[in-house]
């Protein structure tokens, strides 16, 4: 059913928030700029009102942006990077790249495109009328901001042409093919299918982005199976199992025998490493949906009382 998007916004905001303010909003007054240790990389963080606006855009608009279903793994629901990996169990061969400066080399112009792919879908009746308050909304001079709700749908969509030209190769050449976020995985029975794809991968750049976005050096390898794969922070055993990396496994076991033999460590431990319990325990449970044997392991080291207090968060300091 269609509806405009004064319609739309008033169903979602009721009289919490204005129409006419919603139009006048100016993003760029309404964010702080964060960067971190932890995070170098400078990301946004906008104010609640402009960041209520941007999910509303989110459920009436950018959800509907054009995406590759078999391919994509980022920034969807019931999809993550461990299904991106899975995908790949079984075949030998692997080229992992990713592309350079992702987010802020997307432009308004992209992102204009994206809008203009889901004129059709998207149930607002009246978008077209809003196209240019929406390229202003979701970028910040001039670019997609890291930070915002609606950027990581938006890069999704970004890609839907170069996702598609790139499903369509790899399943003619027998290749398997995943994306999540920028980064790009593929994997075949062997290397000479999969040679061919840093040629092709930086022609699509150039034909659909004019050279704005390319690989980056650091990140592009060929390897293959019979040793540990470390993909997407994830890590693929020879056997095809995957699992978290030894450090985060030394991480949380070293964290767990103190707990059990001194408090005070414990706790020094807990905030250099994860922060804080609340954290850890996030980790924790992430850790059980990728490698349920590792989580079996620990509770044949440390017993199931414990594992299932960490497991459940009970846990006090």
């Amino acid at each position: 059913m269609e509806i405009t998007l004064r319609k739309a916004f008033e169903s979602t905001f009721h009289d919490k928030q204005s129409f006419d303010h919603f139009l006048l909003c100016d993003s760029s007054q309404s964010i702080q700029l964060f960067s971190s240790p932890k995070h170098p990389n400078a990301y946004y963080q906008p104010e609640q009102t402009l960041k209520s606006y941007l999910k509303f855009l989110n459920r009436f608009v950018f959800c509907y942006a054009s995406v590759q279903q078999d391919v994509v793994f980022s920034y969807r629901k019931n999809h993550s990077v461990l299904q991106a990996l899975l995908q790949h169990q079984g075949n030998h061969c692997f080229f992992k790249t990713d592309l350079k400066n992702f987010f802020n080399s997307i432009t308004v112009s992209d992102v204009q495109n994206v809008i203009q792919t889901t004129l059709s879908k998207s149930p607002i009746s009246d978008l077209a009328n809003y196209t240019a308050l929406l390229e202003g909304m979701v970028t910040k001079d001039g670019i997609l901001p890291v930070g915002f709700p609606t950027s990581p749908a938006i890069s999704n969509g970004v890609l839907y042409s170069i996702d598609e030209e790139l499903a369509k190769w790899t399943l003619k050449n027998e290749v398997v093919y995943t994306r999540y976020s920028d980064d790009l995985i593929f994997s075949a029975q062997n290397n000479d299918s999969l040679k061919a794809l840093p040629a092709i991968i930086e022609g699509l750049l150039i034909k659909y982005f004019g050279g704005r976005l390319e690989l980056n050096p650091s990140k592009t390898y060929f390897t293959h199976s019979g040793r540990k794969l470390k993909l997407l922070g994830l890590v693929m055993l020879p056997n095809g199992q995957v699992t978290v990396s030894k450090t985060i496994k030394s991480k949380i076991e070293t964290l767990m025998h103190y707990y059990e033999y001194d408090r005070l460590v414990f706790e020094q431990l807990l905030v250099k490493n994860f922060g804080n319990l609340s954290r850890f325990f996030g980790v924790l449970n992430y850790v059980s949906t990728v490698d349920k044997y590792y989580i079996d392991k620990l509770r044949g080291k440390y017993g199931n009382y414990l594992i299932d207090l960490f497991m459940k968060g009970k846990i006090t300091q």
